[in-house]
């Protein structure tokens, strides 16, 4: 298939010297659709099929299977009739420098088969033609990067008085223009003939185009103004049509058509009948990048043209990785590098109402090769009165360097905590070298409800008599109390666990959730995954034995348990080595919850004993408990 191009001296696509008059384009290798049941689109053939033939047909070649097959019955998007192209808005008014090339890099990877601008492509608005010429000499230089034909079409930075037009026609020759390729056939226009207006020249060209390409299957029309809005704004108060649009509009009749502009560097849809017209934002034009909901993102716009009709979609420049994005080599280098810095951030934990005062504490430890930079960022309303005593929250660590800061905070009136829970700090670790290493941490600042788990040992025998104290009691009936606690050492954590239930069944247990996952994934993802377990203890038998399950892999190392005149205790060990593999040596803490099931004498409604178990118990930690290691 080829791209048909007008003739003449002067054209306005890629290639400076402009003396192709037809281009061949490489053939998309395609797939045949493949329907279950259905006819394909295309020729597709089994393996046994093309054997028979001397030149296979070129398509989906799928093998010939009995019964259920390992593909969806979708259509595979393939046809003569489908192809790609992209379209890239305005570069200049205000143009920010880097941005443009970007696109055209992107452009490479995802290979359109060509690229349509809607205009402002360099600052022009100067009657120095050195300057001029200066700007254009830069612009085809970018142009220059692409890898397919690129199709150029004025801007009101691009022609904005006599000389600059005349220098387009030396650069390009005509300011309007048409071509086609598989029966679609593209129109470039100016709407600045003169400005914000199409020229009666114009629309005498535009109704003889039209009318020899009336068998086009789609049109496709290019202009750098929406001139539609300033018609249809005339016409709604009855004065005269400024731009001519309604001329057009008159020429394009019931023809399909999709048109592309830009200018107003901010992006919308328009629906004109079962017409479609796109107003693009930037490809490195002004703009304040407020996001999708205000148009404003630097993007380029592709579309896949299809037997019923163009999809379009905006793809904004970030959002286009290379395949090389992470190599194994940078992906071992990262690895290291996440395992040699570390930026911890202590939540504040707060058993008042309100917060007026307070320390953030920071640890850093640096075991790159390079220094690493540091910094931390706290944000979130209501901090509007927040003052620190560091003029900033950087620093610096040499290699080798470990570091502990404490960062007294001071906010301009006292705010209760549950206003607090918006507050987030981002801690960043970058490395000093040609090609920076970033690591990023978030979390919320605040945590309002935490216990501490003590450094001691415990002997695994059912005798809870060294548990001396139990600062994690559980209220929750006055009744039957249940009192819960932990410490660790340098092998194990210890449990230790009283019950008082006076009428034991054998429905009765205990389930306790720890999630023991780092503090920043607990934080920022609730749900329960690998690094969390469901511990399940049951009743005792009549020889004061319970039995003990857990979930997720986690080990019970020792485990003991008898009755009491008023209930049950048990103790158990875990080790501590799991932890270590998701948090480090230096670990912070887990999360917790108990329920428990007491049976009584009403199996049916048993009564829930709850100690930060919520809705969600056992799939996810919203609800419990901070511990924090105490060294």
């Amino acid at each position: 298939m080829l791209l048909t191009l007008p003739s003449g001296p002067n054209l306005p696509s890629r290639c400076h010297c402009f003396i192709a008059l037809v281009i061949p384009i490489i053939a998309i290798l395609s797939l045949s659709q493949v329907v279950e049941g259905h006819e394909p689109d295309g020729p597709v053939q089994t393996q046994n099929e093309q054997a028979n033939h001397e030149h296979p047909t070129r398509g989906l070649l799928l093998p010939s299977l009995e019964g259920p097959r390992p593909w969806s019955a979708a259509p595979a998007l393939t046809g003569d009739d489908r192809f790609h192209f992209a379209v890239v808005s305005d570069r200049t008014g205000g143009h920010r420098p880097g941005i443009w090339l970007k696109a055209a890099q992107r452009l490479n990877w995802l290979r359109p088969e060509f690229v349509v601008s809607v205009g402002d492509l360099i600052e022009g608005y100067t009657a120095d033609r050195s300057a001029i010429e200066a700007q254009w000499q830069e612009f085809l230089g970018l142009v220059a990067a692409l890898e397919m034909k690129f199709f150029f079409v004025p801007g009101n930075h691009d022609v904005t008085n006599p000389l600059m037009q005349k220098i387009w026609r030396e650069h390009f020759g005509r300011a309007w223009y048409s071509f086609d390729y598989k029966d679609v056939h593209f129109i470039c226009l100016s709407s600045e003939d003169p400005e914000t207006h199409i020229g009666l020249g114009q629309l005498e060209w535009l109704a003889d185009d039209l009318a020899k390409h009336s068998d086009a299957r789609w049109t496709m029309m290019f202009m750098h103004k929406p001139l539609w809005v300033h018609t249809e704004a005339a016409e709604a108060v009855g004065s005269p049509d400024p731009t001519n649009w309604s001329r057009v509009r008159e020429l394009l009749g019931d023809r399909p058509v999709t048109v592309f502009t830009g200018h107003t560097h901010q992006y919308l849809q328009y629906r004109r009948g079962n017409n479609e017209y796109f107003n693009l934002a930037t490809t490195g034009g002004g703009s304040k990048l407020r996001g999708e909901k205000y148009g404003e993102f630097d993007h380029v716009t592709w579309v896949t043209m299809e037997p019923d009709g163009p999809r379009v979609v905006n793809l904004t420049l970030d959002g286009i990785l290379p395949g090389d994005v992470v190599t194994e080599e940078l992906g071992t280098q990262f690895a290291n590098f996440l395992k040699n810095t570390d930026l911890q951030v202590a939540p504040l934990i707060v058993d008042d109402t309100h917060v007026r005062v307070g320390r953030l504490q920071f640890r850093t430890r640096n075991e790159h090769s390079t220094p690493v930079t540091f910094e931390v960022d706290v944000h979130g309303l209501p901090l509007s009165g927040i003052v620190f005593d560091e003029a900033d929250l950087k620093w610096t660590a040499e290699p080798g360097q470990s570091q502990e800061l404490d960062v007294e905070f001071r906010l301009s009136e006292a705010v209760e905590i549950s206003r607090l829970k918006q507050v987030f700090v981002t801690a960043t670790a970058t490395s000093h070298e040609e090609v920076p290493l970033q690591s990023e941490t978030k979390m919320p600042l605040f945590i309002g409800d935490a216990l501490k788990i003590a450094r001691a040992s415990r002997k695994i025998d059912g005798d809870l008599n060294d548990w001396e104290e139990w600062p994690w009691d559980i209220a929750v009936s006055e009744r039957e109390p249940i009192q819960f606690n932990a410490v660790y050492d340098d092998t194990n954590v210890y449990f230790g666990i009283d019950v008082i239930d006076r009428q034991l069944t054998d429905m009765d247990q205990l389930e306790i959730v720890l999630d023991a996952r780092d503090l920043e994934e607990r934080l920022t993802n609730p749900t329960l995954s690998l690094g969390s377990t469901v511990i399940t203890i049951s009743a005792p038998d009549a020889d004061g034995r319970v039995k003990i399950e857990s979930t997720g892999g986690a080990v019970i190392t020792a485990q003991a348990s008898r009755r009491t005149e008023d209930g049950f205790q048990v103790e158990w060990s875990m080790p501590v080595s799991p932890i270590y593999q998701l948090q480090g040596r230096n670990w912070q803490g887990f999360q917790a919850g108990l329920r428990y099931q007491d049976d009584d004498s009403k199996p049916k409604n048993p009564v829930m004993r709850n100690w930060h178990a919520g809705p969600g118990f056992k799939q996810d930690n919203r609800d419990l408990i901070h511990i924090f290691r105490e060294e």
